[in-house]
């Protein structure tokens, strides 16, 4: 039994049976090649290499992008089998693709992951209006969850003004600091004044690392959801505690009052030993309103208005 592997390249296009006129023609993709392989088992019974040309007459593709090729596109029933398997399990597709490309040896160097865009108008805007940004990656339309981030703010109408987005391949620290560092190389090293988004650790450690002197505030709404969360039990058992964790946020005009208000929550409700409180507190100078009032916020203290866009892009944007 004799086969011959040939190189995709071998043999030459037949001529085009249809109008000569074609504005765009595929491009070529037979040039002639002569490299290939024969191998027999007839004389020893075990397969054997009778002919053998390596040298090809066009340029090669480099083997990190073999997994472009046709050949390599392919899935395997077996793999089929799996990824239904993970579907019907709950696993989510991202998840079933990581666990894949860790079975046939990782990710491929030099894949595109992080996509930012902002056009001329947005930068404008910016340069105009770049003291406040509210900054949300809460947007997770596509099947894949992969978060869509944009950075959004005001314009002296109070009116809500894009000043650029992002397609993001994960919420990693790393990430976080390529998006910033592409934003403000985007807009010529300007950065803002104040900065809005929600409790994200791997954000947090972004900003301080890429934009020190931007003043980064929390939103007070995700404070919220953050806080139901965590202290569900002591929501429904006491109904004043929504209004001490609240007076804790909005009213104290000093320090001191902010700190025995707080520290007497603790007291009454029995949370002194709560984790989330605890770590919460030490960044109190992102929430708590009596360590921001004397920054230029322009009356935002949410991210409600990168919220509302989210709203906005859902009857724009199908994945």
């Amino acid at each position: 039994m004799d086969r011959t592997f040939c190189c995709s390249c071998e043999g030459t296009r037949g001529n085009d049976k249809r109008n000569v006129n074609v504005k765009r023609h595929r491009a070529e993709t037979r040039f002639g090649c002569l490299a290939k392989m024969k191998i027999n088992c007839r004389q020893i019974g075990k397969y054997q290499v009778v002919e053998f040309i390596a040298e090809h007459n066009h340029v090669t593709s480099s083997p990190i992008k073999s997994h472009l090729h046709r050949s390599q596109r392919r899935l395997s029933a077996t793999q089929v089998v799996e990824i239904e398997l993970a579907e019907s399990s709950g696993i989510t597709p991202k998840a079933s693709v990581e666990l894949m490309a860790r079975r046939a040896g990782g990710h491929i160097d030099d894949l595109l992951t992080n996509i930012f865009w902002a056009d001329a108008k947005m930068k404008e805007a910016y340069s105009h209006f770049d003291d406040v940004i509210c900054f949300d990656t809460t947007y997770r339309k596509n099947h894949e969850c992969r978060p869509f981030a944009m950075f959004v703010g005001v314009n002296h109408h109070k009116q809500t003004t894009l000043f650029g987005a992002a397609s993001l391949y994960d919420e990693t620290c790393e990430t976080f600091i390529w998006l910033f560092d592409t934003f403000s190389a985007a807009m010529l090293g300007k950065m803002p004044k104040t900065i809005l988004t929600d409790q994200n650790a791997a954000m947090a450690k972004a900003l301080a690392s890429q934009w020190p002197e931007t003043y980064h505030r929390l939103c007070i709404w995700h404070m919220y959801q953050n806080a139901t969360k965590h202290l569900s039990s002591i929501f429904q058992k006491f109904r004043q505690f929504s209004k001490d964790f609240g007076d804790c946020i909005h009213e104290y005009e000093e320090e001191d009052e902010f700190i025995e208000a707080w520290n007497k929550m603790l007291e009454r409700y029995n949370l002194k030993d709560n984790d989330w409180l605890g770590r919460t507190f030490k960044v109190r100078e992102k929430w708590a309103l009596v360590y921001g009032r004397d920054i230029f916020c322009a009356n935002m203290n949410t991210t409600q208005r990168s919220e509302s866009m989210n709203n906005v892009l859902k009857h724009y944007v199908s994945y």
